[in-house]
Formats: C-alpha cells, structure tokens, sequence
C-alpha cells in the first residue's frame, strides 16, 4: 500500500554537515524504481533538507527505519567505500507476533542466509 503524498512529514533523526538520517514510514518507496509512486523518500528528504541528497542505503516498501543519505559527493564515496568494506554495521530489529519455535531470542545472520 503507497502512502498518499499529504500525508507524510519527514522526521530527521539527525543531521550535520555530511550527512542526515531520517525515519522512512512503512508504506513508501526508497526511490524511484519500477514502482511509480508520487512520493519517495528520496525526494521527500531532498525537498524537505532544501538540497541534493545521495542515498546509502535503502529499506524495502513495507519497512520503516532509519535510512542514512550523505549531502555531498564526497561524503557518499567515502560512506559508500565503508559500507562496501564493512566499516559500517546495520543492524534490523523485527518485531513479530507471537514467539519464534526456538525460543524468545532468535538472530539471524543475512551474511548466512540464503
């Protein structure tokens, strides 16, 4: 289900000079893609911080999260190499009903699964 344009305000976590984190809403797209929403989160972030912005990561449609976006060139390459190199950890908290069969705690490694 996409959002209606209207009814999103963007709430930023956190910003400094290279880069800002805001909190993506279930329901909206990251960017662009094969979907053609008329709202996306990058968009809404570069109108709401009034410039460019260069997305890091992405979080799928039905997701909400922190999502992090650099605000120059040199900030997304450097962030970019980090990530690639694993310099940078992402961490997902799902929450679920109900309790997983092998007991209340329960991890799972994306590195592992398949």
């Amino acid at each position: 289900m996409a959002l209606e344009p209207e009814s999103v305000t963007l709430r930023v976590l956190y910003q400094d000079e290279v880069c800002a984190v805001v909190d993506k809403p279930s329901g909206m797209i990251a960017h662009r893609g094969w979907a053609n929403d008329d709202q996306d989160l990058l968009r809404l972030t570069r109108d709401t911080l009034r410039r460019y912005v260069y997305p890091l990561h992405r979080l799928d449609r039905g997701a909400s999260g922190a999502v992090l976006f650099a605000l120059n060139e040199g900030a997304a390459r450097t962030l970019n190499r980090a990530f690639a190199a694993g310099e940078i950890e992402k961490r997902y908290l799902a929450l679920t009903r109900g309790h997983p069969r092998s007991g209340p705690d329960r991890s799972c490694d994306s590195a592992r699964a398949g």
